[in-house]
C-alpha cells in the first residue's frame, strides 16, 4: 500500500552535515574525470549538454579549483539531507518542503539520487530551515 504524505513526513528524518558547500559550473568542455574520482559524500555531479556542475564541500573544492580556471562558483551553501525510504513515484514531497521555506522567504536547491532527497539553502538560511522543517515534521507526526 502505498504512503501518504503525511505518513512520509511523520517518519521523516533531517540531518545536515557541518561542512559547507559550493555548487560549480565547470564550463562546457571540460575534462572533470580526475576530480570525479577523488569526490567525497555528499557531492553531486550532472552533466548537461552546455555545462558539468558540481555540488560539493567547500573545502574539497578549495582544493581542487585551480585546476579548473574558467568554473563559476556560488556558496556557502548548507546541506539538508532528508532520510525517509519512499518510492520513486512519489508525488509532492519536495513541493511540500519548498513551499513551507519559500513561504518564510528562503530560496532552495533541491537535488535527488535514488535513496535521498536533498536541499541546498544559503548558509545564513540554515537555521531558520531546519526549524521550520522540524517544526512541520513534528506536527506530522502528532497527527499520526
Amino acid at each position: 500500500m502505498r504512503k501518504s504524505l503525511r505518513e512520509l513526513f511523520a517518519e521523516t528524518r533531517v540531518y545536515s552535515p557541518k561542512d559547507k558547500y559550493v555548487i560549480v559550473s565547470l564550463g562546457r568542455h571540460v575534462n572533470a574525470l580526475r576530480l570525479f574520482s577523488r569526490l567525497r559524500p555528499f557531492s553531486s555531479v550532472t552533466f548537461e549538454t552546455d555545462d558539468v556542475s558540481l555540488v560539493i564541500r567547500q573545502t574539497q573544492w578549495n582544493r581542487c579549483s585551480s585546476r579548473f580556471k574558467k568554473a563559476t562558483v556560488a556558496g556557502p551553501y548548507r546541506l539538508i539531507a532528508f532520510d525517509v525510504i519512499m518510492s520513486l513515484d512519489v508525488v509532492g514531497f519536495l513541493a511540500t518542503v519548498s513551499r513551507l521555506l519559500a513561504d518564510a522567504g528562503i530560496s532552495i536547491i533541491s537535488v535527488s539520487t535514488y535513496l535521498r532527497d536533498y536541499i541546498l539553502v544559503s548558509e545564513g538560511n540554515q537555521r531558520k530551515s531546519l526549524a521550520i522543517i522540524h517544526r512541520f515534521l513534528k506536527k506530522q507526526r502528532k497527527l499520526g
